[in-house]
């Protein structure tokens, strides 16, 4: 599903937003489209460091999982929520629960 409309992508990003949840959005190459403030303060990097960027959380033992997982939901398949381990900026792992946003395989912003 394409989402395309102004209103529709506004509203999504203001959700966004105003969640004290940790979200981010990557395009279909893996690089870091949306991320907010949560994101920020659970992996240490500023949205400005990560824009645009490649995808800094998944360390490299985890990159083939996520890889194959990130092909799946681009596929449209749904896939359940995961444990994984991510990495912060300062090098540390943490304990992440992933929810993959379901039926939703791009935002144009």
């Amino acid at each position: 599903m394409l989402w395309d409309s102004k209103e529709t992508v506004q509203n999504l990003l203001t959700a966004f937003q105003m969640s004290p949840l940790a979200l981010i959005a990557l395009d279909s190459n893996m690089t870091v489209k949306y991320w907010n403030k949560p994101s920020e303060k659970m992996f240490g990097w500023k949205e400005e460091e990560v824009l645009g960027q490649a995808f800094p959380i998944i360390p490299d033992f985890e990159a083939e999982k996520f890889k194959k997982m990130f092909a799946g939901i681009m596929a449209g398949h749904s896939m359940p929520s995961t444990e994984a381990k991510r990495l912060r900026k300062d090098g540390t792992l943490i304990d992440a629960m992933i929810s993959p946003l379901h039926g939703m395989t791009a935002i144009e912003m």
